[in-house]
């Protein structure tokens, strides 16, 4: 144990002046080289003639999709596929679909579909166009059974495509002794846009001046 007044701390404690901050040295300052900042890179412009896919797309997988549509698969294991003279067993699908997927025109009244309404409307187009009708009956069970949906789901999605206005249900044409169900008329994609665009310019007098250039053509050719 130390002796009084031999305590080496006690006596630093005593030698500092608290009212007085100790100084404290700073390093000494270092200038930095005046940099430029570096210029960014710009983004490669995409031009199709460096694309390796565009240069080899017509080589190796231009068809003729008529021609291949002529071949008739057989679906029975002990049947041999055959080659028609013509095309068989295809769908024809309306490009102006892809409006109905984008809300390219949705401002103009063009309805936009989500994926399953996107389903549920392919399986009605199938079932009418596919068998060379604007119309077809169409029952939640046939609708469950394709798409793989319970009932309420079916049936909420229905709503919204009549809603919608992409199909009618026909009233004259209700199930029919529980052996038909109710009929709808299904409207084809471009009916659709030149329905919503002719509401357009029945309320203004004329069609918006923004539309793509070529549904006006078309529009023009269809109400000529």
């Amino acid at each position: 144990m130390s002796a009084p007044g031999k305590d080496p701390a006690g006596n630093i404690l005593q030698q500092l002046n608290i009212r007085e901050p100790s100084q404290q040295t700073r390093p000494p300052r270092i200038d930095e080289p005046a940099t430029e900042r570096p210029q960014e890179t710009p983004p490669p412009v995409y031009t199709p003639k460096d694309d390796p896919f565009e240069r080899e797309k017509d080589k190796r997988y231009k068809v003729n999709l008529f021609e291949m549509l002529k071949a008739k698969t057989a679906i029975d294991p002990e049947e041999a596929s055959t080659i028609s003279d013509h095309a068989v067993n295809y769908l024809l699908f309306d490009n102006y679909f892809d409006y109905l997927c984008s809300g390219r025109l949705k401002a103009y009244g063009v309805p936009q579909l989500d994926g399953q309404e996107q389903a549920m409307y392919f399986c009605f187009y199938r079932f009418s166009y596919g068998y060379g009708y604007s119309a077809c009956p169409m029952s939640d069970a046939t609708l469950m059974g394709r798409l793989d949906w319970v009932r309420k789901h079916v049936k909420r999605v229905l709503g919204t495509l009549l809603e919608k206005k992409v199909i009618v249900k026909e009233v004259e044409f209700p199930m029919f002794r529980h052996r038909r169900p109710q009929v709808y008329r299904v409207y084809l994609p471009r009916e659709i846009v030149q329905n919503a665009l002719q509401e357009i310019r029945d309320a203004q007098g004329r069609y918006p001046e923004d539309i793509p250039p070529e549904i006006r053509t078309w529009i023009r050719e269809f109400t000529a």
